[in-house]
């Protein structure tokens, strides 16, 4: 019995480690399991297994200057200070490094140092998503209160070009000299 367990897990690791994404917005949308619920389901040991299969990974397509005990000290340490990320954070990862190549070979500390920063920027993309979200959801769901009218309203005349002094001034001419116009058709000259 134990070797059906054993092989329905590896059936679930290979799941998971089959997700590949490139860019922090597939990260955002996908739907895997963050290390924490791998942990919770598939147990410690085999969310080390699963690490160190795609730190493996990182350090094979980085040609990183890692020997064994760095990599596992890298794998504890992403399980230790980022639980809630999942298989893509660490492959959005790799695929920025292999594309930019900041190092020679990268060290251990080089790989900490880009995941603290891959951390800084998907916060920052977080709350960039979350804001075009909010703003959306408050454009589709207005409220008809004395603020939105006023803003509406506001809105439009804005919208509508604003008349010069000059411009004024020569409309209102116009219109005096077509009064005139008129009143001299109705009353023409008589000659004294």
């Amino acid at each position: 019995m134990p070797l059906k367990t054993s092989s329905i897990k590896l059936t679930k690791i290979a799941d998971i480690v089959s997700v590949r994404a490139k860019t922090l917005a597939e990260v955002w949308n996908s739907q895997e399991p963050t290390f924490n619920a791998v942990r919770n389901e598939l147990g410690a040991s085999n969310l080390k297994k699963l690490l160190l299969i795609e730190v493996g990974k990182m350090v094979l397509l980085l040609k990183a200057d890692m020997q064994e005990q760095q990599i596992e000290y890298f794998v504890s340490y992403i399980i230790r200070w980022y639980p809630s990320y999942t298989i893509s954070d660490i492959t959005s990862l790799t695929d920025v490094l292999v594309k930019v190549k900041p190092y020679g070979k990268p060290t251990l500390q080089n790989l900490i140092y880009e995941l603290d920063q891959y951390s800084i920027e998907k916060q920052e993309y977080a709350v960039e998503y979350r804001i075009k979200e909010n703003s959306k959801h408050k454009a589709e769901h207005l409220k008809e209160d004395k603020f939105t009218k006023m803003y509406a309203r506001l809105k439009e005349e804005a919208k509508v070009p604003k008349k010069t002094q000059k411009q004024k001034d020569e409309d209102a001419r116009r219109i005096n000299e077509e009064k005139i116009e008129q009143l001299q058709k109705q009353y023409p000259k008589t000659q004294k």
